[in-house]
Formats: C-alpha cells, structure tokens, sequence
C-alpha cells in the first residue's frame, strides 16, 4: 500500500530523528561506561552514581527553562545551541578527574539536553499535519532508542582499544558535526517544506 506521508514530512522525521541520536550519544554514553569508569578512577559505582543524578535531575528541571525558552526563541536557535552545549559538556568530561567536577559537567549536560524536545515538538507540530506528526513523533523517539542500543553494542568492544576518555570525544566529535549539518541542512528540510505546504 502506497505511503499517505508526504515526502517532506519524511526529510522533517529522519533529519530531526539524527538530532535526537546524536542527543543520546551525547547524554548514555557515560552511563553505558560506569563500570569501566569506576575501575579506572578506582570508585565505588554509588559515588559515580551522584554524576547520573546530577544529569537526571537538570534535565528535569531545564525541561521547564526549555518550555519558557521556546515561546521567545526559535528553535534554529535553541536545538544547535542545546547540542553544543552537550559537546562542550562532553569534552569536559575527557578533562575531569573528580567526581565533583564531573558531577557540575554533566548536571550541565542534562540541561543541554533539556533544551532540545521542547523546540523539536514545536517544528513537527508547526510544519506537519497530524498523520505527519504521528509518522515525525515514532521516528525520532526510535532515533534515541538507536542511540542507546548501538552504545551497549559498541561501547564494550571499543573499550578493548581506546579508554572510555576517547569515546566521551568521539561522541563530542559527532555532536559537533551534527551542529554543522543543522545549519546546513535546516534551510533545505524547512525552508523548502513550507513552500510546499504553501501550494
């Protein structure tokens, strides 16, 4: 049976899906390495619990900050600033030694990542109809699944060969690509999706 989502929709779906894998890459991965992290800095996995914590907690309360944000900025804005963020965060991490100074870094990197579903239901809802809408929700919530399947898959086997210092970078190296291709891409998924809703 021939698909009723437009094509348009589809390019909305899979660009914001990638944002929100990358999103996850950037805020699992810490957790998917605890137990090679509290070897290593020779912790119990209670004292780097307070680190998850931390994430948890500022994502819950940057939810709100989130919402207030989206009613006065765009969502070009927030959702590259919120990704940033996050890679800065995670280059942080690489740098950290404490688990006080670690605990701060990644309350921030639950913010960052706070910032991004709010301004990312805003442009499904702004540029998709709701048959659209419920095609764009689906996907994206599987781009987070993805995300935190592909690190329990990965991250063990490149824990063989690289520290777990070096995946917090490559996970920061891949946030920060994705902040280019949003500016790259953003003008050629919604720019031209609303000229086409406006035939």
């Amino acid at each position: 049976m021939k698909s009723k989502i437009a094509p348009t929709a589809k390019k909305i779906s899979y660009f914001l899906a990638a944002v929100y894998f990358t999103s996850y890459c950037m805020r699992v991965n810490l957790a998917v390495m605890l137990v090679k992290i509290c070897s290593e800095m020779q912790v119990e996995k209670s004292a780097l619990a307070i680190v998850i914590t931390g994430l948890t907690v500022a994502y819950g309360i940057g939810q709100v900050i989130s919402g207030f944000l989206g009613d006065r900025l765009k969502p070009y804005y927030i959702i590259p600033a919120g990704l940033a963020l996050a890679v800065l965060c995670n280059v942080g991490i690489f740098f950290s030694s404490t688990i006080p100074a670690m605990t701060v870094i990644w309350s921030i990197n639950g913010f960052a990542h706070a910032l991004l579903w709010p301004p990312i239901v805003r442009l499904m809802s702004t540029y998709l109809s709701a048959d659209d809408y419920s095609f764009a929700a689906v996907r994206v919530n599987q781009g987070s699944s993805v995300a935190t399947v592909s690190l329990y898959l990965f991250c063990p086997l490149l824990l063989g060969f690289i520290e777990w210092r070096t995946i917090m970078l490559l996970c920061a190296a891949w946030g920060a690509v994705m902040v280019a291709l949003w500016f790259i891409l953003y003008p050629r998924v919604f720019k031209e999706s609303a000229k086409e809703a406006e035939k």
